[in-house]
């Protein structure tokens, strides 16, 4: 091959090879997804970065884990997440101010979470004045405490709503006799019984039309990715 033609192809591979990079760089790029910390639902939350559902469709998936909602929206509104799964309160409340988040879908319809109590709570009238584990204001486990109680005309100053943490610390903070509710998911119901606990309302009877987890983004990193 002549010297010129033989120059003239290499030069040719540099280019593509430049032109590509940033592409192939792309493609490798992480999508950074949120989802809260998994318990008895890991399958669900789990499978695709687990068994290669979303290497199927190229992509590279790294799922992160967090509390709760509110944690999982304030880490897309900083960038930090590319996407998340959660609750749809807190979203539509900070789309509603101007933020810039996305609901892509929602995919689980019925709310697996309920009001667990102590013994001798028999109905939620017998809450005033006592401590319910919930998790932190605008989450998930927050409003159907709230919207609960006052479905049952009680207001929630009539109780101490105290922000506990995800399901297994609320559950523990119940059992160990801390507080003398929690909103935990129905999955603690085979535990419930040695610890004489009882789940006193189920959510979907609070929140019948509630749709437990969405998929969220941004309209940023839709245009972007």
């Amino acid at each position: 091959m002549k010297r010129p033609m033989l120059l003239g192809l290499m030069a040719a591979g540099v280019l593509l090879a430049a032109a590509a990079g940033p592409a192939a760089a792309q493609a490798q790029k992480p999508w950074k997804h949120g989802i809260i910390a998994p318990k008895a639902d890991a399958g669900f939350l789990l499978m695709a970065a687990k068994r290669g559902f979303a290497e199927r469709e190229g992509l590279k998936l790294e799922l992160l884990e967090v509390k709760d909602d509110q944690i999982g929206l304030k880490a897309l509104l900083a960038g930090e997440l590319d996407s998340y799964e959660g609750g749809a309160q807190g979203a539509i409340a900070a789309g509603v101010r101007g933020a810039d988040v996305k609901i892509m879908g929602c995919h689980w319809p019925i709310v697996p979470h309920g009001i667990m109590v102590k013994a001798g709570i028999d109905k939620l009238e017998d809450l005033k004045g006592k401590a319910i584990a919930v998790s932190a204001p605008g989450s998930f486990p927050d409003m159907l405490a709230r919207v609960a109680l006052t479905k049952f005309n009680i207001s929630p100053s009539d109780v101490r709503l105290a922000a506990v943490g995800g399901d297994r610390d609320r559950y523990a903070a119940l059992a160990g006799g801390v507080v003398d509710a929690a909103v935990v998911s129905n999955e603690y119901l085979p535990l419930a019984a040695s610890k004489n606990l009882k789940m006193l309302l189920e959510g979907k009877d609070a929140l019948p039309s509630f749709l437990r987890i969405c998929m969220f983004s941004s309209s940023k990193v839709l245009a972007d990715r």
